[in-house]
């Protein structure tokens, strides 16, 4: 394609001004429009699979036809969100030449990768990393929410603005709809190296394909290397994985390697695990001679030092993600690491004890009354104590203070409780301190209770022992049994059922 060449896409013609780079995914050339004369790119596909670029094709189709890019833009402003998600906006197609793309908006700033090679994300502040943290995480929990995955997170698909802090989500062609995935519309979709899941790599029976469980995977394997500025290749290049000759480039070659017998099965453990030490990186290379890896040595030991400055509250969500890399249920959200961001920068500040002095009453009774009045004034109808208010729920349910626990069956979130008292109980948002009007509806079963989920935000419900049970969209149930908790978005703990 020639500066200056005329193309048309979506009824508009673009001027092509010049181009802007090349990779794994195709080309991209800047180009301007000629009925508005504003500016934005143009990404040619570049697939040698023919399969797998018209099913690419297909789901750039649907992107441009669901509008998408308008209901992911309506919900970052809402949210306050500084993300540019560059989806399709019009499909190209050059019959003569056979070459097909599609047209976006320009994204500015660098690439997560083009930072770290850099160094910028090394000499980053602790409290800027972890502001770029939290707008990734929500750049993916807003895909999330509206059944979709971005199903190839890398550090070459996220661009970075300092200047502006707006981060731009490229590549966004991979976006899919989950039932599209599971209905074996977009196979095309896998991962990048060390960010491919392990159940995908493995093609685990239970969860084969690209999910919203992959892109949690991917996340933290994103967040982990921006952590330790790059250092470590993934959360399980320690001494076991290097067993394997040579050493594998990617979590596939992993699968093959073990499938075969070649590799310690102990690569399976997080390198920083703080019990199993079959994995660590403590003694890697330590006693090594030669060059490459006398500086392989320095950089593992200034990552070990890093790991230990990073929050314990972080560290939680890495041993959640990577303690057992085909658990892939109990992997952190994209709103765990978003809360837990926000509580490191902006911590609650502890209430310190007031000693106010009280001044003796002028005048004691000399013979104070021994017994309380017989007749004592009724209070008025409905009034509470202020701390506890008495908030109606639909179905009759209270409130009650927190450190008196009501009889079963109830419902508790921080520290306040609901009595569920009725055989149809509908649960609502401000009986738990929530702004959100309706969560949902309990509806008593000869089995226990069956939730019904009332949110427009998806709904993750969790067991006992805080696995995933299953993510609701509204209108969809699911049986729930005692200790069985429910996550929204909006919510900073889990609302917990005891029957």
């Amino acid at each position: 394609m020639n500066n200056g060449e005329i193309i048309t896409s979506g009824g508009i013609q673009y001027k092509v001004i010049d181009k802007l780079g090349a990779g794994g995914q195709g080309s991209v050339y800047l180009v301007e429009s000629q009925k508005d004369k504003q500016k934005y790119a143009l990404k040619l596909i570049n697939d040698k699979s023919s399969d797998r670029k018209a099913n690419k094709i297909a789901n750039i189709k649907h992107l441009v036809n669901a509008h998408i890019d308008a209901d992911v833009h309506n919900a970052c402003v809402r949210r306050g969100a500084k993300v540019n998600h560059t989806f399709p906006l019009s499909y190209f197609e050059d019959t003569a030449s056979g070459t097909t793309g599609y047209i976006m908006e320009c994204a500015s700033g660098k690439t997560l990768g083009k930072l770290l090679i850099t160094g910028e994300i090394a000499k980053m502040k602790f409290e800027d990393k972890l502001k770029l943290i939290k707008v990734i995480a929500q750049s993916i929990e807003i895909l999330h929410d509206i059944g979709y995955c971005y199903t190839d997170i890398s550090f070459g698909n996220f661009m970075w603005d300092s200047s502006s802090e707006i981060l731009s989500v490229i590549d966004c062609e991979n976006v899919s709809c989950q039932q599209d995935i599971d209905s074996g519309k977009n196979l095309f979709l896998i991962g990048t190296g060390f960010f491919i899941a392990p159940e995908v790599a493995f093609r685990l029976k239970e969860q084969s394909r690209v999910s919203k469980y992959s892109d949690r995977y991917a996340l933290a394997t994103l967040f982990f290397g921006i952590l330790t500025n790059g250092l470590i290749t993934s959360a399980y290049h320690g001494k076991a994985l290097y067993t394997a000759e040579p050493i594998p480039q990617d979590m596939q070659e992993i699968a093959e390697l073990e499938n075969e017998d070649e590799i310690d099965k102990n690569w399976r453990v997080f390198i920083f695990d703080p019990k199993n030490k079959s994995n660590s990186i403590d003694d890697l290379f330590r006693n090594s001679t030669k060059p490459k890896f006398i500086e392989r040595r320095k950089e593992l030991d200034e990552a070990i030092r890093i790991w230990g400055t990073i929050h314990e509250e972080l560290k939680k969500l890495f041993y959640k993600a990577f303690s057992d890399p085909f658990d892939y249920k109990s992997r952190p959200l994209p709103s765990q690491w978003i809360r837990t961001a926000d509580n490191i920068l902006n911590p609650t500040p502890k209430k310190q004890p007031h000693n106010i002095p009280v001044d003796p009453p002028q005048n004691p009774p000399q013979n104070p009354p021994q017994n309380p009045p017989q007749n004592p004034q009724p209070q008025t109808p409905g009034k509470q104590p202020k701390d506890y208010p008495d908030l109606p729920v639909s179905g009759g349910g209270k409130t009650t203070p927190k450190e008196t626990t009501p009889s079963e069956p109830y419902m508790e979130y921080n520290g306040k409780y609901v009595k569920i008292d009725s055989s149809t109980f509908v649960i609502e948002g401000r009986a738990l301190g929530l702004s959100t009007k309706v969560i949902g509806e309990l509806q008593k079963t000869n089995g226990g209770y069956v939730f019904k989920s009332s949110s427009l935000m998806s709904i993750t419900v969790y067991d006992s022992n805080g696995r995933e049970k299953a993510t609701l969209k509204k209108g969809e149930t699911i049986t729930l049994n005692s200790g069985d908790s429910i996550l929204l978005a909006i919510t900073a703990n889990k609302i917990k059922f005891v029957f």
